[in-house]
């Protein structure tokens, strides 16, 4: 068995309640339905978990914590929906993952000892909750990503995986177009550290890295072809797949996905 850190559920302290039952929730999440702009994968997710009935999610190549926080909090915020998060890692980053813990009212934890995406333990894959994977599918190659999704597929467990990678001129021709967004999510991101802030605004180290990444992960992301070869080659039994991708920003990006559920 392997250590998980324990969560205990709390209220939400991003939310403010006055008198009357209203709620700071209440106008934010009303306001930024019609102008959230990753509403899309957002939408996805939701649809998941509505399909198959369930309200956790085992983060795979979790990273620093930051998407499952994310997830986490954008759609209790923005659809009023609390989802459990369990991170998982090749390499945890423990560290990371305790601040995630202690500013998700309980509701995101962790595993502490290795996870590898391509070889789940039984523990894992035990609970039949909605896999995702943010920004790593250019990690795999085409045998390891038909492994992942196979072994989703093995296991009766939905599995959703996002990526703003697509090996095309135009999209690469948009990539500067990071730099805006970079600097807007380094000023608003939670917690707001000075540190953050001095790598954003007075020496913008942040967006330089971000824009330098997203040039580099292109060159080696998979294209919507490969992706639906791959989820067309599975065995086993009846999945619905969903492969193709959304404009994001005014279509300054495209989200792509890979979306799989019982049938």
């Amino acid at each position: 068995m392997y250590p998980i850190s324990k969560p205990v559920r709390r209220g939400q302290p991003w939310r403010w309640s006055v008198r009357g039952g209203a709620s700071t929730d209440d106008g934010l999440r009303d306001a930024s339905r019609a102008c959230d702009p990753l509403r899309p994968l957002a939408l996805r997710i939701l649809g998941a978990l509505a399909a198959t009935g369930t309200r956790e999610i085992v983060d795979l190549c979790s990273g620093n914590g930051g998407a499952g926080l994310w997830l986490h909090r954008h759609l209790a915020v923005h659809y009023h929906r609390d989802v459990a998060v369990l991170l998982t890692d090749l390499q945890p980053n423990a560290l990371a993952w305790q601040r995630a813990l202690e500013t998700s009212a309980g509701w995101v934890s962790s595993v502490l000892t290795p996870v590898d995406a391509l070889d789940l333990p039984e523990a894992v894959r035990a609970r039949r909750a909605l896999r995702t994977l943010f920004s790593t599918l250019h990690h795999f190659n085409r045998d390891q990503l038909r492994s992942l999704f196979q072994a989703a597929v093995d296991d009766g467990a939905p599995i959703a995986a996002f990526e703003m990678t697509r090996c095309r001129r135009s999209q690469l021709a948009r990539q500067p177009r990071l730099i805006p967004l970079a600097l807007f999510g380094g000023v608003l991101a939670y917690p707001l550290r000075s540190s953050r802030l001095a790598l954003t605004l007075g020496l913008p180290l942040l967006p330089a890295l971000l824009v330098w990444e997203g040039f580099a992960s292109r060159g080696r992301g998979h294209s919507l072809q490969a992706l639906q070869e791959i989820t067309g080659s599975l065995e086993g039994r009846p999945y619905r797949w969903s492969v193709g991708e959304d404009p994001l920003f005014g279509g300054s990006l495209a989200l792509g996905h890979v979306l799989g559920t019982p049938a």
